[in-house]
């Protein structure tokens, strides 16, 4: 007995070891495996991507919506719904806002957010930010803070650590938008008492509220990558993607290179012309509505910083460049199909509770396509053409990180040289084009700045932005009848369709001056790979923390992948199957043998 059940006993180990070892091949087919890591490709380098208070370009924004919260935000539907609150009450005149606070809530360091840090959030926009008139109904005159504003400490009320009343001066409808898209909640406890105009001290000090938070200050290259650690105290529950990397490129190319080899899983705002051949790769891709125009703000300053006299300070000129662009056919080649041509300030789908508030007596395009007119006004504006030296050089800078901001720029240089006009076009990097379009003093080095503007879900912020006293108004653009109807007249419209109406009035009469030239109103074309869940919508991709904090990313391959796996895995496992026996059998004859 004992001598036949050795070779049992070793047979047993053999088969043992065999099954485990199936097990091991098998298991990378047989099983779905999460992956904890995801890599989202944005086009541009951040110049700000930690300081809300400072923010204007459009990838900051992005990596500080997922860094902070706002007491609300948007669903991907553009629905607004708590955030950081839990709840949210409007009374129906306007003049009480009530946020519920989630008392699970914590700060990346582990200390609880309290109704203080809204307070203290709102004292430090109102004397520190560029942003202070959407936030004009909570604030006071001052002459001891960067905006000359501070908190009226009448309009806000804390009952208790997660209750805040705010009580608004006057009615502002526009409010709701500011408080889901800009208002991120600061910690009072980190930057009580310190400088926020600049980055220096919130860049070192960096505690934040959103699903993930940066762990290390090595985990940010600027210019590269920006790798963020999922938040265990965020209340909605610590996300699923553990690791969450934002790759910059520099080109849009390189980053759908990225994505198409894999290196990315994600990309924001593809170029619209390869749309198509990524839909046939295999990828996911979503065209996302926006809030969103393109256009050429025009320097409106009578000299440059230089002192060299600027002759886009004539109306006559201005209007010359909008007869000598073929505005239809630029938009639909620099967007292959995807944007509609647009002429004002208003986005398309731009409403007030239902109401429209773009002007749709205003023609689209602005200007229609006539060079003879072109030449006509600028001949009229003191500049002939003899047919060869160009009657005028002018200069604009633009983003070269946006591919067709760089086309549109291309074309209108070929456009414009036409009519006699020599455009110098200035391709910048994000942090030299904020620098050059915002923070410069006026006046202005350029003549004309080529981008585009996304603005919260209300008819105020375009005109706000572009028409308003603040850095966006880059173009030093001055009409006190739009300036009443944007800051007093809005406001005390009882009716929806009348603040609508305000809205139109302003672009038709900002139209008149031709401050801009309006081009288009924009989509986003986003892409990711097929084991990527993301729930895109209204804004596009980076504009949904919502979305990007329950996105999962699968390793498991694709059907087709794993179909090719499984045939080749199975014949490799049949072949080592039979050695596998073969062996056993020779070794269970030998051991028989030996006893």
């Amino acid at each position: 007995m004992f001598i036949r059940q050795k070779p049992k006993a070793f047979t047993s180990v053999v088969t043992l070891i065999l099954v485990l070892g199936l097990a091991a091949i098998l298991s990378p087919v047989l099983s779905a495996q999460q992956s904890s890591q995801v890599t989202i490709g944005l086009v541009g380098t951040p110049s700000d991507p930690f300081n809300p208070i400072t923010q204007i370009a459009l990838i900051d924004h992005w990596i500080q919506s997922i860094l902070y919260m706002t007491l609300i935000t948007y669903n991907s539907q553009g629905q607004v719904v708590p955030y950081l609150a839990q709840s949210y009450n409007i009374s129906p005149n306007g003049l009480t806002y009530t946020f519920i606070l989630r008392n699970n809530a914590k700060w990346s360091d582990g200390v609880p957010i309290t109704a203080k840090d809204v307070v203290f959030t709102l004292q430090a926009y109102i004397q520190q930010s560029t942003r202070v008139t959407s936030l004009l109904p909570f604030a006071e005159k001052s002459n001891s803070t960067f905006s000359g504003y501070t908190l009226n400490m009448s309009t806000v009320e804390t009952p208790n650590n997660y209750t805040v009343i705010l009580k608004p001066s006057h009615s502002e409808p526009a409010l709701v938008a500011f408080f889901a898209d800009f208002f991120y909640i600061l910690p009072e406890h980190v930057d009580e008492g310190q400088n926020l105009t600049t980055n220096t001290y919130i860049n070192s000090h960096l505690v934040t509220s959103g699903p993930w938070y940066l762990a290390s200050s090595s985990n940010y290259v600027p210019g590269s990558y920006l790798t963020l650690t999922a938040n265990p105290y965020f209340p909605l529950g610590e996300p699923a993607v553990k690791t969450l990397t934002l790759q910059f490129f520099q080109t849009a190319s390189a980053a759908e290179a990225a994505l198409r080899s894999g290196s990315i899983q994600m990309m924001a705002a593809v170029p619209y012309s390869d749309v198509n051949s990524l839909k046939q790769a295999g990828f996911t891709t979503f065209v996302a509505p926006e809030y969103r125009v393109m256009f050429l703000q025009f320097n409106m300053n009578q000299y440059l910083s230089n002192g060299e006299y600027n002759p886009l300070s004539n109306l006559l000129v201005r209007e010359a460049l909008g007869y000598a662009t073929n505005i239809t056919a630029l938009v639909n080649s620099i967007s292959s199909g995807y944007f509609k041509v647009w002429g004002q300030a208003e986005p398309y789908g731009m409403t007030y509770l239902g109401y429209p508030a773009w002007n749709s007596s205003l023609p689209d395009p602005m200007f229609p396509y006539n060079t003879s007119m072109a030449n006509k006004l600028l001949d009229e504006a003191g500049y002939p053409w003899n047919g060869q030296t160009p009657r005028l050089n002018i200069t604009m800078i633009t983003l070269a990180t946006i591919p067709y901001f760089v086309s549109a720029a291309q074309i209108l240089k070929s456009e414009w040289a036409q009519v006699g006009v020599n455009l110098n076009i200035k391709l910048e990097q994000t942090t030299q084009w904020v620098y050059d379009s915002f923070s410069a003093p006026q006046p202005k080095s350029w003549n004309i700045d080529l981008y585009d503007l996304t603005e919260p879900a209300d008819p105020f912020y375009p005109a706000n932005f572009l028409f308003g006293p603040g850095n966006g108004n880059a173009g030093h653009f001055v009409d006190q009848t739009i300036m009443n109807l944007l800051y007093n007249v809005s406001n005390q419209v009882t009716s929806a369709q009348g603040r609508a109406q305000v809205f139109q009035e302003i672009d038709y009469l900002a139209n008149k001056q031709v401050p801009y030239l309006f081009l288009a109103s924009e989509t986003e074309v986003d892409a990711w790979s097929p084991q990527v869940s993301f729930n895109d919508g209204i804004g596009g991709m980076m504009s949904l923390p919502l979305s990007i904090y329950s996105l999962s990313y699968s390793t498991t391959p694709t059907t087709s992948s794993v179909a090719s796996t499984a045939t080749s895995t199975t014949n490799t496992l049949a072949i080592v199957a039979v050695v596998i026996i073969v062996i056993i059998i020779i070794l269970a004859a030998l051991l028989m043998r030996r006893r």
